[in-house]
């Protein structure tokens, strides 16, 4: 991910970053001055990336947003292999999707989530990163259902 986001322009990458309690996997400064829209996640964005098999759940993220918000970040990106719950089933109180939409109304924190279909069109060279994140940034602030 910290090659992504270095190869994409604008951004700088510290990855494994150690705090007191806890670590950080990437945090990135967002220097984006071609794209207007990237100015919106903030200077500074938390990655969290997981390695797991299954669909990332509500707990997931809030303790994911929790960690955005106690860094004073308003952007926050998590990337799972296979998405989120809450992504194709109807949305119920412990769907991830609804905790970054609380994230959001709540906190004004936005959590963009990115799977394996995103980087692989990322790679492919058939969207960019900064494209990905503003489609998703907008599913999630605008509670936009997925096409």
């Amino acid at each position: 991910m910290a090659y992504l986001f270095l190869s994409a322009g604008g951004f700088q990458v510290k990855t494994n970053v150690k705090t007191f309690d806890e670590e950080l996997d990437l945090v990135v400064r967002n220097l984006a001055t071609t794209n207007p829209m990237l100015r919106e996640f903030g200077r500074y964005m938390l990655v969290e990336c997981k390695n797991i098999k299954l669909r990332v759940n509500a707990k997931t993220v809030r303790d994911f947003a929790s960690k955005v918000v106690y860094h004073s970040c308003r952007t926050g990106i998590l990337i799972s292999r296979t998405g989120y719950s809450g992504q194709r089933e109807s949305v119920a109180a412990r769907d991830a999707r609804l905790a970054m939409i609380k994230a959001h109304q709540r906190h004004q924190v936005i959590i963009i989530p990115l799977n394996f279909t995103h980087l692989r069109e990322i790679v492919q060279q058939r969207k960019t990163l900064a494209d990905i994140l503003v489609q998703q940034y907008e599913k999630i602030r605008f509670d936009m259902r997925d096409s």
